[in-house]
């Protein structure tokens, strides 16, 4: 069975932990081995130095006697504790240190330099160094054995190793502990995060995750929450704007409906009447849909669904479809329905959305103009080089304090002109949204009494 810690923390600390064992034994066997290599290296410099020291006197002295006292002061000295020189193969001198610590019975025969560790069989142990080929042209030839006590140095390496021993285990333990504090006071921000994430609820979605620090990991994941939070927001409040939309918008055509149907039921008698209330509750049926067709292009283009295709067109010929299509209402009302334009104007933007604007604007200037009224549609160039479409009325004009909430949902001006029972609120926030989504503004100029003007002002580009 895998052992896996639950916690990040837990988890965390013995990574931590595994990590700085790793890097302690490394550091710790690099540290004996660096350590025994220099111990060593400085012991063999000292038996070199000693061999070199008695090699001089060898070389130096003609006389037997006196190269035999010059030694015995080095050993009463304690310049020399161990050694022993062999001449022509024979004891010459060994020191009262060397006898004692049986050195003789590793060094029975010798044929070339070498130094290695001995142990006594009282388990003592020495570094040896032999020099042979020692040649003198009185005396003869010379081999000389000099040793030193391995246990100062062996004694420094094997504390050592018992201070690692004891220290690494109690240091793992106390970074272990300091880990997983500090792996606490580091991940505190994702406690405080999953406190708060947890009261946030479908009605309390416009609270946000507090971000301590946006330029460290926990508040750049904060502040990805806080956005999702926010689109989910945005969602929600989409929701409910369209299920409140729906509501208000269906509420009047079903009350009508209900209402001509008991009507009919109560006093139709004929098959005449009958077909009149069922013409008119077919009438409230199309409202309704128009009406919900409209409520569902809104809320998918809040929801960013629809993107559209861009396309370069002529303004002008977009202009005389859209009179020739809904040209026939201003007909019925007698008014005068006009189109001009001084050249030829191009634009990009998705066709199919600028002509539904365009109908939204026509259909609302001829509505709200009285019978016998004018309306112009004129295309032209700004000042910018855009292109511009604009639709005049001579309605009675929109207040000043009404013209911005005219382009809201639903938002209805009550006018003598208009005809009661049309409309849904919805055409001007839909026009203004398709103006919008193609990178173009639509603008509105108007006075009470004397009109409206409204105009679709979009990106323009040369024709192909």
């Amino acid at each position: 069975m895998k052992f896996r810690p639950t916690t990040i923390r837990v988890r965390m600390t013995l990574w931590y932990t595994l990590s700085l064992a790793s890097i302690m034994a490394v550091l710790s066997i690099g540290t004996w081995f660096l350590l025994e290599g220099q111990l060593e290296r400085q012991t063999y410099e000292r038996l070199e130095e000693r061999t070199s020291t008695l090699d001089n006197l060898i070389q130096a002295n003609r006389d037997t006697r006196s190269l035999y006292r010059e030694i015995g002061d080095l050993e009463e000295n304690e310049i020399l504790p161990y050694f022993r020189i062999l001449r022509n193969d024979e004891k010459f001198y060994r020191s009262d240190d060397w006898a004692r610590a049986g050195l003789d019975t590793t060094l029975l025969a010798t044929t070339s330099d070498s130094t290695w560790v001995w142990e006594s069989a009282e388990g003592r142990r020495f570094f040896l160094l032999t020099i042979t080929d020692i040649h003198n042209r009185t005396r003869g030839d010379y081999q000389i054995a000099v040793a030193e006590d391995a246990e100062v140095v062996l004694g420094i390496l094997q504390s050592l190793t018992r201070m690692l021993i004891l220290a690494i285990p109690i240091m793992l333990i106390l970074a272990a502990i300091g880990g997983y504090l500090l792996a606490g006071r580091v991940l505190a921000p994702v406690s405080t995060l999953t406190a708060r994430a947890e009261e946030i609820t479908a009605q309390r979605l416009s609270d946000r995750l507090p971000v301590g620090n946006p330029d460290d990991e926990f508040g750049r994941l904060a502040t990805v929450f806080n956005e999702m939070l926010g689109r989910l927001q945005s969602s929600f409040d989409q929701l409910r704007r369209f299920t409140s939309d729906a509501s208000h918008a269906l509420r009047t055509p079903l009350t009508v409906l209900r209402s001509v149907g008991e009507v009919g039921q109560q006093e139709s008698t004929d098959l005449e009447s009958f077909r009149d209330v069922v013409g008119s509750m077919l009438e409230e049926t199309d409202h309704m849909t128009s009406t919900v067709d409209a409520l569902l292009s809104l809320s998918r283009a809040e929801a960013g669904l629809v993107t559209g295709a861009r396309e370069s067109f002529s303004l002008n010929e977009l202009t005389e479809e859209v009179v020739k299509s809904i040209g026939i209402l201003a007909e019925e009302k007698h008014q005068d329905l006009n189109t001009s334009s001084e050249v030829e104007v191009w634009a990009t933007a998705d066709r199919s959305m600028i002509r539904h604007a365009l109908i939204n604007l026509l259909d609302n200037a001829i509505r709200y103009s009285p019978p016998g009224g004018s309306i112009n549609l004129v295309v032209s160039c700004n000042d910018t080089g855009n292109g511009v479409i604009e639709v005049s009325d001579t309605g009675p004009g929109i207040p000043p304090e009404e013209q911005e909430k005219v382009f809201e949902r639903f938002h209805q001006i009550a006018v003598e002109t208009r005809e009661d029972g049309t409309g849904s609120g919805l055409g001007l926030a839909i026009a203004r949204w398709a103006v919008h989504l193609n990178n173009g503004t639509i603008e509105l100029e108007s006075e009470p009494g004397s009109g409206s003007t409204f105009r679709i002002i979009l990106p323009f580009t040369a024709e192909d």
